[in-house]
């Protein structure tokens, strides 16, 4: 125990102890919230995803879902983001983290307007550019970012401009 000690000792005095750090090893770990049993179809379209999240639009504040799928369009899990009467804020960090974490090839995002209007804000065309400009980085297809509102829903993808997902185009998303 004394030789551990003189050890330590003399690294001490060869560093500034200014200089010296404490570096963690930090492991992170799939904590499973919730779950649901899903045994439909590949999510290959904007009415497969509005079906699967339309609980989600009939809410009185703004919620975001972000779903993971597998190279296949199968789901493998998902992340909530809760918000106010007219805005959620949607983290792209912990997006990622659990993308990662669940070897996601594929992200879709559900998002509510509980004031009844479906089409997008410009936050929301915002947010949807920088979501699929990261995506493209790291590798992940946005399936797509839809809005749902009053049992209606608008998908980008489908949108008469899709230029905001147009990384991805759907003839490659299978």
């Amino acid at each position: 125990m004394d030789k551990i000690l003189k050890v330590k000792n003399l690294e001490y005095q060869k560093h500034d102890e200014t200089n010296l750090r404490c570096i963690r090893r930090v492991e992170t770990t799939l904590v499973e919230d919730h779950s649901f049993e899903y045994f439909g179809e590949p999510i290959t379209d904007s009415a497969k995803l509005a079906k699967i999240c339309e609980s989600v639009g009939r809410k009185d504040r703004e919620i975001a879902v972000i779903l993971f799928l597998d190279k296949l369009s199968y789901p493998i899990g998902y992340d909530i983001f809760m918000g106010g009467i007219d805005f959620v804020t949607i983290d792209p960090r912990q997006v990622f983290k659990v993308a990662a974490m669940l070897n996601a090839s594929k992200i879709a995002v559900c998002h509510n307007h509980p004031e009844g209007d479906p089409h997008p804000s410009r936050d929301d065309q915002t947010f949807c550019l920088q979501l699929s400009n990261l995506c493209f980085v790291m590798g992940w297809q946005v399936l797509d970012f839809i809005i749902l509102a009053s049992g209606a829903y608008y998908s980008f993808r489908d949108s008469k401009n899709p230029s905001l997902l147009d990384k991805f185009p759907t003839d490659k998303i299978k």
